[in-house]
């Protein structure tokens, strides 16, 4: 289905862009980490503020986004 896509990108049929997502939050956050056997590591965690970004790339360099405060979901997509 994508090599159809691109060929009618390709010959100008249709505008053809790649979405994704992103959260930036003043929230910590670490999965994992190195460390001894013998050491505890820690990183203190608290609330914050988070910013959704939701983007679409095209191969000709466009690029276009909507930030929000809430979540990104199909119903923000459809009204964007």
């Amino acid at each position: 289905m994508l090599v159809a896509l691109e060929k009618q990108a390709a010959q100008g049929q249709i505008d053809l862009f790649f979405g994704d997502e992103t959260k930036f939050s003043e929230q910590g956050y670490v999965p994992y980490a190195w460390q001894f056997d013998d050491e505890n590591v820690a990183i203190k965690v608290s609330k914050g503020k988070s910013i959704n970004c939701f983007g679409l790339f095209s191969r000709t360099n466009q690029f276009l986004y909507r930030n929000s405060e809430k979540n990104i979901s199909a119903s923000f997509i459809i009204e964007t």
